[in-house]
């Protein structure tokens, strides 16, 4: 069928059987890598190395998605080599989106320069990227758009030197399971445009300031300007809590942690936290509060101390259950 389909553009996904067996039908799928223009990849770990090698053979002229899961739980056995900068023999010149799960990377070659999209989910995979390392990879990135990252909850860190990376067109950022300071570590050295849509999932609550620490990293234009949120809806269950910051009067969908909706402005997702309260405190730290409804979602049975302990907050505000 390749050989019949000579002029075509190819699109392959690929994930390998339950029981792995063998990759010789990727291996020859991949010898037409000039020709793809999508490539969805899934193999075990025990593959990575032969993949990588075959990929890092040929350039990937027409190449535009790119995604690359490694299957089954990590085998400390097998060291996952990183996907490099000799990758395509560092020529994609159409690139657009990558998303690699559970896939050591290193990227930054100028091959990556014209992403729109980057997707990086790697909890259990080794070795994990440092901020630095994930630094340097955005900042040859400028034309960002969307920015998903599922990392490690601890990024390692050694960024006293490193410059601020401007995102001036993304859109849309998301950060998966982290703690404060790694968040704060992370926004501290971006600089993201005031409109761009922000989805935080924390693992742990230090203190109320540290949401304004967190508030100070994201908002630090020229000007030091914080959006202005006129509306804040929550949702409480016995197994999730969750908060959004909206620039419109009234949530225009139902909850979801990294909403692209352009009017939420700030998504939190809480993994540890037993307060719903709390709400009250990132409100409070906020350094301008214009709030002027409130929207519930919940199961739960919320005491009077939780309508007490937001009174003084939304006193003014429109409170809806």
């Amino acid at each position: 069928m390749l050989e019949r389909s000579k002029e075509a553009a190819l699109v392959v996904m690929y994930s390998a059987p339950e029981y792995h067996w063998t990759v010789e039908p990727l291996m020859q799928l991949l010898s037409q890598l000039h020709r793809i223009k999508v490539l969805k990849l899934g193999s075990f770990s025990i593959d990575v190395d032969r993949i990588l090698d075959c990929l890092s053979s040929q350039p990937a002229p027409l190449l535009q998605i790119f995604k690359y899961r490694i299957l089954g739980s990590y085998d400390p056995i097998f060291s996952i080599r990183p996907l490099s900068n000799t990758i395509f023999q560092g020529c994609a010149p159409l690139l657009r989106s990558v998303e690699l799960v559970e896939c050591a990377f290193i990227l930054t070659s100028y091959i990556f320069s014209g992403l729109r999209t980057l997707t990086l989910k790697q909890i259990e995979a080794f070795p994990r990227p440092t901020l630095s390392q994930l630094l340097s990879a955005l900042k040859r990135m400028p034309d960002l758009e969307l920015l998903t990252l599922e990392l490690s909850s601890r990024i390692p860190e050694n960024t006293e030197l490193f410059d601020q990376v401007p995102l001036t067109r993304l859109r849309s950022i998301a950060l998966g399971v982290c703690t404060i300071r790694t968040a704060v570590s992370l926004f501290s050295h971006l600089v993201l445009p005031g409109d761009a849509s922000i989805a935080l999932c924390l693992e742990e609550i230090e203190s109320p300031q540290s949401f304004s620490d967190i508030f100070s990293a994201i908002y630090k234009g020229p000007d030091g300007s914080f959006p202005i949120i006129r509306s804040l809806g929550a949702s409480f269950s016995h197994d999730a809590f969750s908060v959004q910051l909206s620039a419109s009067l009234a949530f225009k969908s139902e909850y979801s942690w990294n909403n692209r909706n352009g009017d939420i402005r700030l998504s939190i997702n809480f993994r540890y936290a037993s307060n719903p309260a709390i709400i009250f405190d990132i409100c409070q730290m906020m350094p301008h509060r214009k709030i002027q409804s409130l929207s519930v979602s919940t199961s739960l049975d919320l005491s009077q101390n939780f309508w007490r302990a937001g009174s003084p907050t939304f006193r003014s505000s429109k409170v809806s259950i």
